[in-house]
């Protein structure tokens, strides 16, 4: 029978002006730059399928109130001059800037993470190195917690690995303009990172179901990590289990936090 995971990504990128390969790759015959820019969007929601970017680099400017959402793994990617926005960024095989930019709410996977000239920003984040902050205030960081059917696999055409999270290893170029904090509780879920009066990812996504908006909850594609700065109450546990998959080890580590 047909792969489901397929037929729904070729359903998202056909909606969405695409090709879908037989093995679920996605790809225009001639890339248009414009595709792969979201400029002075106002009070939009914004959702980019799985397969719809493909590894593209993409930039986010000038946008107010929107809400954002590239269901891809991507390349690069730059946000500048945005205003109380919520934005989610697939898996990011480079590097993602912030700048300029002031109340956003935003979850991303990247392997380099830097702002600068920011202020009260929200990120649930998965960075392979030292997210960074330069000349920002109110910036709160707290582990990512995602999920849809789409995001491991681009975890992996991103070449990132689930478990490098060093999120909360925050350094600050400028100390002056206040350190960087820990979200905690409500604030830290995802759901605190969508606009009122929307339940779920399902709402602004059509390919994602009611159930896969609910799985970051025991299944995000990232394990929960408390960060470098916090600890847990009671006793410390070192387990050794042997070599396992992706998938065994996330299933691990979700019944050992049940």
């Amino acid at each position: 029978g047909a792969n489901p995971t397929i037929s729904r990504a070729r359903a998202a990128a056909d909606a969405d002006g695409g090709i879908i390969m037989g093995n679920g790759d996605r790809f225009r015959k001639e890339l248009d730059p414009k595709d792969f820019m979201l400029v002075g969007r106002s009070g939009e929601t914004v959702v980019r399928a799985p397969g719809s970017i493909h590894g593209q680099q993409f930039v986010i400017s000038d946008c107010t109130d929107c809400d954002i959402l590239l269901c891809d793994h991507v390349e690069m990617v730059t946000i500048d001059r945005c205003n109380d926005c919520r934005i989610f960024v697939g898996p990011c095989e480079s590097s993602l800037f912030v700048r300029n930019c002031v109340g956003l709410k935003l979850v991303a996977a990247c392997r380099q993470f830097r702002t600068r000239d920011c202020e009260r920003l929200d990120v649930l984040m998965h960075c392979v190195s030292q997210p960074s902050i330069e000349t920002s205030s109110a910036v709160r960081f707290g582990c990512y917690s995602f999920f849809y059917f789409a995001l491991p696999a681009q975890f992996e055409a991103a070449r990132l690995s689930v478990f490098n999270n060093r999120w909360s290893e925050v350094y600050n170029f400028s100390p002056k303009h206040g350190a960087a904090t820990l979200l905690d509780g409500a604030d830290a879920s995802p759901p605190a990172f969508l606009k009122p009066g929307v339940s779920g990812l399902h709402d602004l996504a059509p390919f994602v179901t009611r159930e896969e908006a609910d799985g970051w909850r025991d299944q995000s594609a990232v394990p929960s990590t408390l960060g470098a700065h916090a600890a847990a109450a009671g006793s410390t546990v070192l387990v050794c289990a042997p070599a396992l998959g992706t998938a065994g080890a996330l299933e691990l580590c979700a019944r050992l936090a049940a």
